[in-house]
Order: structure tokens, then C-alpha cells, then sequence
């Protein structure tokens, strides 16, 4: 009856946003710039749009020849919105092979965050989550590009760092690092299953 349960529901969606800013900034450095570059030139673009759509009055002699500039000065900055647009989803197609690997880690935050309601003391916010998913990346070389590693194997490994991490974070949250993990994991089942 005193129980108080924890929606996380919001803060996930932002946790997986941050999670995949934080992996994508770790394997591309340079993402970061072009997307904040993106960005702002969109901004503008859009800024500059709205300032063409609506013009200041004019005298009505000069009225016909400004519209006309005002139509193609509309067209042109339409190009480049485009133009924009199609940057951003070449950058965005980099993001996709990574999307996978930020799912699996969200599922286990969604699964091990369920604690809370087991073990009340248990409690790990979206930073903690966060913390630990930079601690997997630490453990970890980045993608070597130019060693022809593979992206595949990357991925799979980057998953595996980040599960281990996760798990690793959880149990010693529990207060169970004297445990073994899988013994730890385990006990914690049966602790949900007797619950």
C-alpha cells in the first residue's frame, strides 16, 4: 500500500538518446561537430524562410519587383532546406548500426531497473544507467577504421562490453560483489520468483 513505483517511461526515451550520443560521439568524434554544424544551419535556413514568407510593407511601386526577389530568394533557401535535410540523413545513416546495440542496452535498463519494485534499497536513475554505459565505452578501444576491423564484430563486442558493465554495475549496487555474477543473477531470479 506504501509502495511507490518508479515510472522511468520518459526518462528512457531520453536515456536512449544520450546512450546512443554517447556511443556514436565515442566512435565518431567528428559526429558531434557536423550534427551541431547540421543544426544550426537548418535553424538559419528555417529563420531565414520565415523571414522571406513575410516580407515588411513595401511602397506599391516597388511592391511587384520585390516579390519576385522574395519568391526567389524562397526558392533558393527551399533548395538548401533540402539540401540540409539530405545531409542530416546521411549522418543519421551512420547512426543506424549502432541502434541495435543501444536497444539490447535499454531492454536490460528496463529489465534491471524492475528491482526497484523487488529490492526498494536498489535504486539506479538514468544518470547511474548513463555513467555506466561511458564506464563500457572506457573498457574498450573505439573502432579502428583504418585497421579494417570489422563493423559487425565491433557491434557484437560493444554489446558484450556494454551487458558485462550493466550486470557488473547492478550487482555491485546490490551490494553482491562478493558473489559471481551468474550466482548473483541467479539468486536475484529466484528472489523475483519467491518475491
Amino acid at each position: 500500500k506504501g509502495l511507490n513505483v518508479l515510472d522511468l517511461g520518459l526518462n528512457m526515451e531520453i536515456l536512449e538518446e544520450q546512450m546512443l550520443h554517447e556511443i556514436l560521439c565515442r566512435e565518431y568524434p567528428e559526429l558531434e561537430t557536423r550534427w551541431q554544424d547540421l543544426k544550426i544551419r537548418a535553424l538559419d535556413t528555417c529563420k531565414a524562410v520565415e523571414a522571406a514568407e513575410n516580407p515588411k510593407r513595401q511602397k506599391p511601386a516597388k511592391f511587384l519587383r520585390n516579390i519576385v526577389r522574395a519568391q526567389g530568394k524562397l526558392c533558393q533557401l527551399r533548395a538548401h532546406c533540402e539540401e540540409l535535410e539530405g545531409q542530416k540523413l546521411q549522418e543519421m545513416v551512420l547512426w543506424a548500426p549502432y541502434r541495435p546495440v543501444v536497444w539490447h542496452g535499454m531492454a536490460m535498463v528496463k529489465a534491471l531497473s524492475q528491482l526497484q519494485n523487488l529490492l526498494p534499497l536498489f535504486c539506479m536513475s538514468p544518470e547511474n544507467w548513463l555513467a555506466v554505459t561511458k564506464q563500457a565505452l572506457d573498457s574498450m578501444k573505439p573502432r579502428e577504421i583504418n585497421h579494417g576491423e570489422d563493423l559487425a564484430s565491433h557491434l557484437l563486442q560493444l554489446r558484450a562490453h556494454l551487458t558485462r558493465q550493466l550486470l557488473g554495475s547492478t550487482v555491485t549496487a546490490l551490494g553482491l560483489t562478493q558473489v559471481p555474477l551468474v550466482g548473483a543473477l541467479g539468486a536475484l531470479a529466484l528472489l523475483q520468483a519467491t518475491g
